[in-house]
């Protein structure tokens, strides 16, 4: 079963769960079956409710892959979630008189019945995805080093209902004369993950175009693991893969969209936060004084080099000593700055970037030109994220938000080109809404 069924089983089963937590609610609340004149009084306002609800889960990340594997953190995540749903219906039915009743208790009501229905079915339907019926035997084929890492990735998602029935090396096959279909009857294999390189080889093609009579499904290891993790392994990829997927022609209009809506927002913000602008500058001035702002040089798109603006969040002269990576509890952030940085506050400044062009609401994170110079140096590839404008957040940092070291790089720059490669407005807005909701939760790096 592809992720993408998984969501949309998900999230059909949460729309079932609380409408039922509005019959039971009915039912509770009236001591008699709900009849189609109290349910139709009902259905209209509580159906918004639900709409602004599922934005929530959305935004919580209740239809992520770490969602789909239930767990301590998915029940604290459904919590808080909940606790969210709760004032937005309580302001809801509070504030707007407007919706034809009132139903204060009802509301109460169908906030508990609510959260134990969508509990119990997640709960149910992550032993269902993960059981033994709906994981898909795979078979790897590739060098040691990739099989090695796509065995650590797929270990660390059991929710995504991939079981590794078996990994080889081509060179064993060619070597041993091992037939391939063989291999896939004994194991019951349906997905075959195989190397660029294998699927270079005649005589592993051959064996591989023979076994899809078997209804196997036959992909590239770098495509398997992009569906898997949301990130492209850049040891897996060639030149050839940037020419067959970064097709910039054809999303000229998302472009010019993009930007039209980077102008309109970052005015519009610009204007709404500049009573927090102004007492963000006194209390930087009051608690470490001047400078309030800082500004630093980094790679813009197409290697382009540009002043990035933040408030100041070190003390001063911290680089002293050279360039350094940000470290966490860096000694050299100040007590606001700690503040700051956890709810990106100290970002609010790079509006004026993404104003004036220089970067977007979301892209690749913007590196200094001196790490930048390191890193293309020791990274296949680096060079490639400056393809896109830079942005404020981007899918590296909603998935991977800590970087300190060049492993960290690399990490990043595969979620990078991940963005690169399937950006849309839709995924914009996931990644912006995604990013709200670590500001709200003050839990960002």
């Amino acid at each position: 079963m592809t992720q993408r069924a998984k969501k949309i089983i998900l999230l059909t089963g949460d729309i079932i769960v609380l409408y039922a937590s509005l019959w039971l609610t009915l039912l509770v609340r009236y001591q008699v079956l709900p009849d189609s004149e109290r349910w139709e009084q009902h259905l209209a306002p509580f159906t918004v409710l639900y709409v602004l609800w599922m934005l929530v889960f959305f935004i919580g990340g209740l239809y992520t892959i770490t969602a789909m594997r239930g767990g301590v953190r998915f029940v604290t995540n459904l919590g808080q979630t909940m606790a969210v749903n709760a004032a937005i219906g309580a302001g809801f039915f509070y504030l707007t008189p407007f919706v034809g009743i009132s139903p204060k208790t009802n509301f109460l009501i169908n906030i508990v019945f609510a959260t134990l229905l969508v509990l119990l079915w997640r709960h149910l339907a992550n032993k269902l995805m993960g059981s033994e019926a709906f994981r898909l035997n795979v078979l790897l084929i590739g060098d040691d080093e990739q099989l090695k890492e796509l065995t650590l990735e797929l270990d660390r998602r059991p929710q995504l209902g991939y079981s590794i029935a078996k990994s080889i090396n081509p060179i064993s096959i060619n070597a041993s004369n091992v037939k391939l279909s063989d291999i896939v009857t004994e194991n019951d294999i349906r997905i075959v993950a195989a190397s660029s390189k294998t699927l270079k080889d005649p005589f592993l093609v051959n064996q591989l175009f023979e076994i899809m009579s078997l209804k196997i499904t036959v992909v590239d290891i770098a495509n398997f693991m992009e569906e898997a993790t949301g990130k492209v392994p850049v040891k897996d990829i060639t030149q050839s893969w940037f020419l067959e997927n970064l097709d910039f022609g054809k999303r000229r209009g998302y472009e010019i969209f993009k930007r039209f809506f980077d102008i309109a927002v970052s005015a519009f913000l610009l204007i709404a936060l500049s009573w927090l602008i102004v007492l963000t500058c006194l209390i930087i001035l009051i608690t470490s004084g001047r400078p309030v702002f800082y500004t630093q040089t980094r790679t813009g798109q197409l290697g382009s080099a540009f002043k990035v603006i933040k408030f100041r969040s070190m003390i001063k002269d911290a680089e002293k000593n050279g360039a350094q990576w940000a470290v966490k509890k860096d000694s050299r952030i100040t007590k606001f700055g700690k503040f700051m940085r956890k709810t990106r506050l100290d970002e609010i400044p790079q509006l004026i970037n993404i104003l004036k062009g220089e970067m977007s609401f979301v892209g690749p994170r913007p590196e200094r030109p001196v790490f930048v110079e390191r890193l293309q140096k020791t990274i296949p590839f680096y060079n490639e994220r400056h393809l896109m404008k830079p942005g404020l957040t981007g899918w590296a940092q909603i998935n991977f938000p800590y970087g300190a070291s060049e492993e960290d790089a690399l990490e990043k720059l595969q979620y990078d080109l991940y963005y690169i490669k399937n950006r849309s407005f839709i995924l914009d807005i996931a990644i912006a809404l995604r990013t709200a909701k670590t500001i709200v939760s003050v839990s960002g790096q």
